[in-house]
């Protein structure tokens, strides 16, 4: 192939190494010479270290060549045409030469066109552009993309081949992608007949699918929603209003299903009438868009100029062939799966971050618009089907105005200044003229201003009118991906990732930049993103509260933990008295996972003093500390301790800078066993020994019979000093053994899980008085540990639970990670896991930290068995049933404008709102893991549950509905 005649810039979206995901296999590869190793040393020792870049066959390489260059079409708007003239040439001039070029090539636009389908246009006329040159070029490619689209068909037509849940986008996102390049295409077609029939006979299916059933049907969804967001693909390349016409009269008459209200909020994003905006379902939007969509299709690429340029007098056209589609109970029958098909099994609503409301004027394209609909469609393809390369999607979020209309956005990094002055120039306003006759400006500040209102004056004559941000656009979409409910098709930190690299990829391009000043990016996009969140927090479904506090933390975590907190110290101080409050929520864990993230001692300078009350992350305050080691320690001691610790604690810049979480967290002071003033810490010490040097069980038998000797004599010796007195030996026994455990584990979970679980467990096993393990069996003189019965066994494994997280208090956290250990181990159940959640009243840990939450969804997603999972969900409801109950019996009225009337608006501090707000945290618990869990979740049981269990009649329907409605969107 010719080198072009100009010389390339490196694009912001090459990607060294990147092969889209379709590209042809290595056994397909030609043969060809391989380059063996010298033997000897005749080019010395170092030649095997020397990288050799190995030489691929001609073939081989030709292919790659003519990849890399289709992936940078479009990149450059001025030098588009000649990049299409170039690569035309070699693709007509190769691909009917070799069968291995050819097959390459066709995988290649195929797997670009499903990756990143906004260059679908760009490829298109590259496309007709070859066939022009060579007409065997376009029969090759409708060929090729015929027999994709029914191998598609075919795998919809048997289920077998849909059960596994699939890591690409899924047959029908596919399917759409292929068809939409399809219709691009269709001017190469003698006539365009098989595609407007495809269209129509999907939109056919799509209402007799959806007429055949009460229930909403995602399959009837899909297919309606992606054929009307294609057929304006059509209509760009071939002006054929008929056809249009036709298709738009077909589908009204799909039939929207419309859940009832409480269904539908438990898939809408903010769960209140007080929300930012009126939640509108996706689905539903799609049709008035279209019918409302300027004909002239303004915002797509014209590539009509470019092609004509290069259009013989008497184009080849070629036969497109029908397809053999799927019956409608063969399409009932499909079940959805895939990154993006499986996003429509349940309802799918559009998240709005960026409303006009903020600035007055609108900064992305209306929700309603089918431009709007269209690049929310376009991004979350492109960021689902590429998600195996994050740095290159990010790259091509950053260019993704340049294959639309480069007019129809703002320039990139526009300022909300720059776009208010944009605003007004739309609006008629001579803003020049005014600035140069206001009297009252400082000369300088008005000379600046007069020089910035120029320069966006002589852009807007340009035609840069948009006040439209691409950045928001993009981060609006990610965060629809980010926040669907019941739960997001990938992990969640991959979208937080990609967001972040994005953020930081563009900041480095402005300050490369030799002609900008502007230093607005996309990370200030984020923070108006994050303040939008910030002020409907107590809106927000809590399952999105938990991944916004996710996101947030680890975008601050890679931009050096800084944030603007001051803005919401007010309203600290005004929620100060509020535990469950959202907003105490979001602050409680964002900086408690900051932390985590990081250290106290790092996250200190960057918060303000009022918030340094969230630096201490204890499980248990003062009196609940001083309470648990009273009984085991006397009251003396504990008080003395906790005071001792507590002026320790506070000492955060103390630490070192490599202290490890037992430093940091000083716990060995809790450790009172060891304690010199407790009169037993030597014995105590001496089993501590016996565990963790490993030494026999008959060794660890005996010593507890000296210290029950010894605890008994001084009892005696000592009456009335409650420092000598054990008022319950065998709890004594159990947490001196299991933080002796902890303590033994403390380097890290792994020692804990490897190393210190295993090499205690037989002993642990017999303070429990459960069985001996195979190969513990082992006949002890003197025997202290029965076997015990299963009451008798689980109140010893609550106190198991207990000395753990009195242990870890200052970080529950590790507490609860160590807990999760010994659970697999079998020392404890899942189920007494989520009763500890739920033992103190006075801070119900799944309503109040977000690694509870996620502690009690891996107890559910790890389960060894399906009624085990069952078991820890059927608990967790049980629980939530009773403290529904105490909740109301607390707040002393039980009418519908207390339990359910609108809390979020109260100002006020008072025990009634710190109560309603923990009741409204309890529903919506239920309504989450509910909704997440509904596969594993028994509603039958969850019915009985309510019905027998919630007093109040009016919390008792609410809870009822939420549970019918999440069960009826169950397939």
């Amino acid at each position: 192939m010719e080198e072009p005649p100009h010389k390339r810039k490196r694009s912001v979206s090459d990607d060294e190494g990147y092969e889209p995901s379709l590209a042809a296999p290595p056994h397909e590869m030609p043969s060809g010479p391989s380059h063996q190793q010298p033997q000897g040393n005749r080019f010395g020792d170092g030649w095997a270290k020397r990288p050799r870049r190995s030489v691929l066959p001609r073939e081989a390489e030709l292919a790659r060549t003519i990849c890399n260059e289709i992936t940078k079409i479009g990149e450059f708007a001025q030098q588009l045409s000649i990049d299409i003239d170039n690569v035309s040439g070699s693709i007509a001039q190769e691909l009917d030469t070799d069968d291995f070029v050819r097959n390459s090539v066709l995988e290649f636009l195929l797997a670009l066109i499903v990756e990143q389908p906004q260059k679908v246009f760009v490829i298109g006329a590259l496309v007709q552009v070859s066939n022009y040159r060579n007409p065997k070029i376009g029969q090759y490619v409708f060929d090729f993309l015929h027999s994709q689209i029914q191998e598609l068909f075919e795998e919809i037509r048997v289920p077998a081949e849909n059960e596994a849940q699939s890591t690409e986008c899924g047959a029908i996102t596919k399917l759409k992608l292929i068809l939409r390049f399809v219709a691009v295409l269709s001017p190469m077609m003698v006539s365009d007949e098989p595609v407007i029939k495809t269209f129509q006979h999907i939109l056919d299916l799509a209402i007799d699918i959806q007429s055949q059933t009460e229930k909403r049907s995602g399959v009837a969804q899909i297919l309606y929603f992606n054929i009307l967001t294609l057929i304006p693909y059509h209509l760009a390349v071939q002006k054929d209003q008929e056809a249009f016409n036709q298709l738009l009269e077909t589908a009204r008459k799909f039939k929207i299903v419309d859940l009832d209200d409480l269904a539908n909020q438990s898939y809408q994003h903010f769960k209140s009438d007080n929300g930012p905006y009126k939640p509108k379902e996706i689905v539903s939007l799609i049709l008035p868009a279209l019918e409302s969509v300027d004909k002239e299709l303004p915002f797509f690429m014209d590539m009509l100029q470019i092609v004509k340029s290069h259009e013989p007098e008497n184009p080849e056209k070629h036969i497109f062939q029908h397809f053999n589609i799927p019956s409608v109970e063969q399409w009932q029958s499909f079940k959805l799966t895939g990154t993006v098909d499986s996003l429509w099994n349940y309802p799918r609503y559009a998240l709005e971050c960026f409303l006009p409301s903020a600035t007055l004027f609108d900064t992305v394209p209306p929700v309603e618009s089918y431009l709007s609909l269209l690049l929310r469609d376009i991004v979350q393809d492109n960021v689902q089907n590429m998600e195996f390369n994050r740095v290159t999607v990010s790259r091509q979020l950053l260019s993704l105005a340049v294959y639309f209309n480069e007019k129809l956005f703002a320039k990139p990094n526009s300022s909300i200044d720059k776009l208010t002055i944009l605003n007004n120039l739309n609006s008629g306003v001579d803003l020049i003229s005014s600035l140069e006759s206001n009297e009252d400006l400082d000369p300088n500040v008005k000379a600046s201003m007069i020089e910035s209102a120029t320069l966006v004056q002589q852009e807007f004559d340009q035609g840069y009118t948009s006040t439209w941000k691409m950045e928001q656009v993009v981060t609006e979409a990610v965060l629809g991906l980010m926040f669907h409910l019941p739960t997001a098709s990938s992990p969640l930190i991959y979208y937080q990732m990609l967001l972040s690299d994005t953020c930081g990829r563009d900041w480095a391009n402005v300050r490369r930049s030799p002609n900008s000043e502007d230093k607005v990016t996309f990370a200030k996009v984020l923070g108006t993103a994050f303040r939008f969140f910030y002020s409907n927090f107590k809106y927000l479904d809590l399952e999105l509260c938990e991944r916004f506090i996710q996101w947030m933390t680890a975008q601050l975590s890679n931009f050096g933990f800084d944030w603007q907190w001051t803005e919401w110290i007010d309203d600290l101080n005004k929620l100060d008295k509020l535990y469950y409050h959202p907003t105490m929520y979001l602050f409680r864990n964002v900086i408690g996972r900051e932390i985590r993230l990081s250290s106290p001692q790092t996250i200190k300078p960057t918060l303000p003093v009022e918030f340094h009350r969230f630096l201490r992350l204890s499980l248990m305050d003062k009196r609940q500390v001083i309470n648990f080691d009273s009984k085991l320690f006397g009251s003396k001691l504990a008080e003395s301790v906790y005071e001792t610790n507590f002026a320790a604690e506070e000492n955060i810049e103390g630490a070192a800078e490599d202290a490890g979480n037992a430093e940091i967290y000083h716990l060995v002071d809790q450790y009172l066993f060891n304690n010199q003033d407790h009169p037993y810490h030597e014995l105590c010490h001496s089993i501590y020994t016996n565990i963790q040097e490993g030494e026999s069980l008959q060794q660890f038998n005996d010593l507890v019979v000296l210290l029950k000797q010894q605890i008994e004599q001084e009892t005696a010796n000592h009456p009335g000093d409650e420092s000598y007195v054990v008022s319950n030996l065998d709890c004594y026994i159990v947490t001196l053994v299991i933080q002796s455990t902890c303590i033994i584990g403390s380097r890290s979970l792994s020692v804990v899980e490897g190393g210190a679980l295993e090499l205690c467990g037989a002993k642990l096993r017999k303070v429990l008085g459960l069985p001996a393990a195979e190969g513990e069996h082992e006949d002890l003189e003197n025997d202290q540990f029965a076997l015990l019965k299963e009451s008798e066994v689980a109140e010893r494994q609550k106190w198991l639970i207990d000395g753990v997280l009195r242990l870890w208090n200052n970080e529950p956290r590790i507490g609860y990670l160590i807990l999760e250990r010994i659970k697999r181990k079998g020392f404890i159940t899942g189920t007494q896991l989520v009763d500890s959640f739920f033992a103190n009243n006075e801070s119900l840990l799944l309503i109040s930290q977000t690694y509870a939450s996620e502690l009690f969804d891996r107890l559910v997603t790890s389960a060894d068995s399906e009624s085990e999972a069952a078991e820890v969900l059927n608990r967790l409801y049980s629980n939530l049933v009773e403290h529904i109950n105490l909740f109301i019996e607390k707040l002393g009225d039980d009418r519908e404008e207390m339990i359910l009337g609108s809390v979020e608006t109260e100002d006020s501090a008072d025990q009634d709102i710190e109560l309603r707000w923990g009741l409204r945290g309890c529903f919506e618990l239920l309504r989450s893991k509910m909704r997440l869990f509904s596969r594993a979740t028994q509603f039958q049981n969850v019915q009985q549950l309510i019905e027998g269990g919630i007093r109040s009649e009016v919390a008792r329907k609410y809870v009822a509905d939420i549970a019918d409605g999440i069960s009826l969107s169950v397939d």
